[in-house]
């Protein structure tokens, strides 16, 4: 019985332990478990207080009540994109808007999609096109307009209502805008001005003669824009010949790659079918999509345009097939081998003289006097009208050629068969993939500056020495790149310039015309241009006729006197009106300013520099043999 009693004993004091412990667990929790939790609510309620706090202060910032109200119209604009001649009929868009990042960015993405259908197969894209700047880019765009750039601007007088009148006046006295935009200046996609606003736009900048030369050059490329497409494999009226004339008229020229300037060989420059070497180093990052961008040098058209020929799906053998016949001389290289070389007249006008021999040879050149011909010449027109200069040859002097057409990096305004075509650029994409990702790079880029100019200093009275001293002495509204060395034939140097900058200054150079025009209107900024025939009185095939559609226009000498202060007439242009001029940019200009490599396989953005150029030559062929039979 006592073992009993205290082995009974022995579990109640056991159990006094276990509750004990009990006891002390249960307070510990209370102490510290709980106040723990607490204090993580308390945390998360904070931390979601404060996210919801800086996206409405964020939205307060970079969305007022007109940009909400274009916003909100985006898919709208889509889809009215999608039927126009701005995008083809099978060029889709869609899209997924994720929220934004909070720092004003929108993080979005696109899906790709290919179906079955239409000719040439429709395509989703991933081509985000100027809605990336509208909406995904709006945050930072917003702040590089009031963030970056609010002292500069209160300086320029442009802060307040007062101020935002002042900007509306300057902008509509600039870029002809008509009282409808003055009363809805966000409304970034308004209905056109009709024909004749236009006409009256264009005739303040072009005198109208000009004007009347490039509005009947223009009918060629409006034909080819609005033709109804028929199958690749049909090449029913689009039948080429090319002579077949000797190599001392093309091949020779190029073997004579290292002799062509005294100082410098141009070998490189010829490698890749007149490409150039393939760029191998891009540290800024800029050049997309990567191994589509070579050295390309402005002066190889005619070797890269005749590359692209030679692929040409509707070539013929046969002279009488042809509507169209294609003189492959390279009349550029062979006057560039002279410019810097001591050598007769005679010698100059060798292969020219000797070229209308070759020509008059052929029924087929003799039938119509040369309507139905044309050449490509890699330099500008002045280099083959020798007059009182040494400079140049007499080519386009010489009796019989002046019913050709000349395809030429710089045109005769008043002549009606010579026909500006864009410079070559940098970039050769082989595919419509490659173009889309450019685009998307394109409107998708921080353009953190306003303007910028790249180039040299001429005499100290031009308008480039303005020009400089304006953009060296605001650096935080322009950046300027000093084109000394090799710096501006890297093309990712003024790629990323451009790719950063909303306005370019485009003054003239050693003529009119400047490949830098093309290499920043590629890269979406917007040309700031100084003389008419620099742009608009050039190239009726490759750039729209509403000039205010993409450029911005100063006479050179209201910019050299004084009258014009380029920063604070560029500050004026609204952010609504420069998102408009980029969205004509990066969806109407750029893909018919590109000359894709040869063997290239295009789709959608089939219509390249090239092939802008061959359906508008076949158009003016037709209408030139049409009109010449009307006289018969």
């Amino acid at each position: 019985m006592v073992t009993r009693v205290f082995q009974g004993a022995k579990p109640d004091g056991f159990m006094a332990k276990r509750m004990n412990a009990a006891l002390l667990l249960l307070l510990l929790r209370r102490l510290i478990i709980v106040p723990s939790m607490l204090l993580i609510c308390v945390f998360c309620i904070w931390t979601v207080f404060g996210l919801t706090a800086f996206t409405v202060f964020s939205q307060s910032r970079h969305c007022t009540a007109q940009e909400c109200t274009s916003l909100a119209r985006r898919w709208i604009v889509l889809s009215e994109l999608k039927s126009s001649e701005a995008f083809p009929s099978n060029l889709l868009l869609k899209e997924q808007v994720l929220p934004s990042d909070g720092f004003g960015r929108s993080t979005k993405s696109t899906t790709t999609d290919h179906q079955q259908g239409a000719e040439d197969g429709d395509t989703v894209t991933d081509l985000e096109m100027e809605d990336a700047e509208a909406a995904g880019n709006d945050g930072h765009r917003r702040g590089d307009e009031e963030a970056s750039l609010p002292l500069e601007l209160k300086s320029l007088g442009f802060s307040g209502e007062k101020g935002n009148a002042r900007r509306q006046m300057i902008e509509n006295r600039v870029l002809g805008t008509g009282e409808e935009d003055v009363e809805d200046e966000d409304d970034d996609y308004g209905e056109d001005e009709d024909e004749a606003d236009e006409t009256q736009e264009d005739s303040r900048v072009i005198r109208p003669g000009l004007l009347r030369i490039m509005d009947e050059l223009r009918e060629h490329s409006r034909n080819e824009d609005n033709a109804v497409e028929e199958p690749s494999s049909s090449c029913s009226g689009k039948w080429i010949y090319s002579y077949n004339l000797p190599a001392r008229f093309n091949a020779d020229l190029v073997a004579l790659c290292d002799r062509i300037l005294p100082w410098y060989s141009m070998c490189d420059y010829f490698e890749n079918s007149g490409m150039g070497k393939a760029v191998t180093t891009d540290r800024a990052g800029v050049l997309k999509p990567a191994g589509r961008w070579h050295k390309t040098n402005q002066y190889m058209l005619e070797v890269l345009f005749h590359a692209r020929l030679k692929e040409y799906a509707c070539l013929t053998d046969d002279p009488a097939k042809a509507q169209l016949f294609y003189i492959p001389y390279y009349g550029g290289l062979d006057v560039f081998r002279y410019h810097y070389a001591n050598v007769s007249y005679e010698q100059k006008d060798e292969l020219g003289v000797e070229l209308m021999g070759l020509l008059e040879q052929h029924e087929s050149w003799r039938r119509n006097g040369g309507i139905d011909h044309f050449l490509v010449l890699g330099k500008i027109t002045w280099d083959f009208r020798r007059t009182d200069t040494e400079w140049g040859n007499t080519l386009l002097m010489l009796p019989g050629l002046e019913n050709v057409t000349r395809l030429l990096l710089e045109r005769d305004p008043w002549n009606a068969n010579d026909v500006g075509v864009p410079h070559p650029t940098y970039f050769h994409p082989a595919s419509d993939r490659d173009v889309e990702e450019w685009l998307h790079a394109v409107a998708s880029s921080r353009r953190d500056a306003l303007f910028s100019f790249a180039g040299m200093p001429r005499t100290t009275d031009s308008i480039r020495a303005v020009l400089i001293a304006i953009c060296t002495s605001q650096p935080r509204l322009c950046r300027f790149l000093e084109c000394s060395g090799d710096v501006c034939l890297r093309p990712e140097s003024t790629t990323e310039l451009f790719l950063a900058s909303h306005f370019c200054l485009q003054p003239v150079g050693d003529s009119a015309t400047r490949r830098s025009v093309f290499d920043s209107l590629i890269a979406g900024c917007i040309p700031v241009l100084f003389s008419q025939e620099t742009a608009y009185v050039q190239y009726p095939w490759h750039l729209p006729a509403r000039l205010a559609d993409y450029s911005v226009y100063v006479p050179a000498e209201d910019v050299k006197s004084g009258t014009v202060d380029i920063a604070r007439l560029l500050a004026a242009i609204s952010p609504s009106r420069r998102r408009r001029m980029r969205r004509t940019i990066v969806t109407r200009i750029i893909p018919r300013l590109l000359y894709a490599a040869p063997a290239a396989n295009l789709t959608t953005f089939r219509r390249d520099a090239f092939q802008v150029s061959i359906t508008s030559l076949l158009e003016k062929s037709r209408s030139a043999l049409a009109a010449l039979e009307s006289k018969l």
